[in-house]
């Protein structure tokens, strides 16, 4: 709770500032329909997103809260609930007027943007934490993320990067690390054209359960290599691994956003992808990836209807 309300409280600093400062801030709440192959929702979603520019020097922020009253979660069916808080600051150089940073969220969001604003560019990095929670059985999977985010952005075209990794450090320790969504990053590219947004990415979204490290590790075929040591898996659910490798669409307008992601969940890939992190940084045993098993086709389409609010006027 006390990282949303450090969040709204500066973005109403940046609004609080308007006499001496150019700013904005904007909100939205929104109504999701969620079909994919591993999800199937229906999600209700607030997203908040302020900026202040002075002289050449910009700095945005925003908030996503989403909250799903689920069917399938994680490719599981089991009706509960599960939420996630996003909120992020970037700094840089430039204006960034057309608000194109609010769409640099890695949960469901709603993008704000202004047309009419055409003589903007941005160039900034910044960090990102989301708080990922869930009821019931997959309560177990609950963790905190945090990364980097980098945008860049000229006229009405904006790009960015966000990555997230769960963590166990200050200020989210006590959420275990390695268990449930552990991983995730995108790099998207959005335009506005006219009243109207369009934009494209390529991203990925990690999985795995929670190990049980008071089990003795065993062999098991870990990679193209050989038997490695492997860690045993808590139940339920001790073999719940996901790696989707996914391009995203976006089209967004005034009554009707659409996000649509196609891909292939692949365990071969998601071993090679964490076994290389983490025999770097010295993490072993590894996880027990089924790297024998074939890849699926992952697919996810994102319907929803903003509600938006202007607070400028």
């Amino acid at each position: 709770m006390r990282y949303v309300i450090f969040i709204l409280f500066f973005i109403y600093s940046l609004r609080s500032s308007a006499g001496d400062l150019s700013g904005t801030i904007n909100g939205a709440f929104t109504v999701h329909i969620l079909l994919g192959t591993q999800e199937k929702a229906l999600n209700f979603g607030i997203s908040i997103f302020g900026t202040s520019t002075y002289k050449s020097t910009s700095v945005e922020g925003g908030i996503n809260v989403n909250i799903s009253p689920f069917f399938q979660k994680y490719g599981i069916y089991q009706g509960n609930f599960a939420g996630s808080i996003e909120f992020f600051g970037l700094i840089g150089y430039g204006k960034n007027a057309n608000l194109l940073g609010s769409n640099v969220g890695i949960t469901r969001h709603t993008a704000f943007y202004d047309y009419t604003k055409t003589r903007n560019f941005f160039y900034g990095a910044g960090l990102v934490a989301v708080l990922n929670q869930t009821t019931g059985n997959l309560k177990k999977f609950d963790n905190k993320q945090g990364g980097l985010i980098l945008r860049f952005s000229d006229k009405q075209n904006s790009v960015a990067f966000n990555m997230v990794n769960d963590v166990n450090a200050r200020p989210f320790s006590k959420s275990g690390t390695d268990k449930g969504n552990t991983a995730r990053a995108i790099l998207s590219y959005s335009t506005i054209k006219n009243d109207e947004l369009f934009g494209v990415g390529i991203g990925l979204d990690m999985f795995t359960p929670e190990a049980d490290y008071g089990v003795v590790p065993h062999s098991h075929t870990n990679s193209e290599e050989d038997t490695r040591l492997v860690l045993v898996n808590t139940k339920p659910y001790d073999h719940l691994f996901h790696f989707n490798l996914f391009s995203s669409f976006v089209y967004q307008n005034d009554k009707l956003n659409f996000d649509a992601r196609f891909g292939v969940d692949n365990y071969k890939l998601g071993a090679l992808v964490q076994n290389i992190i983490h025999d770097n940084f010295g993490l072993y045993p590894r996880f027990s990836w089924p790297i024998t098993q074939k890849g699926k086709f992952y697919s996810l389409l994102d319907f929803n209807a903003p509600f938006n609010i202007n607070f400028n006027d």
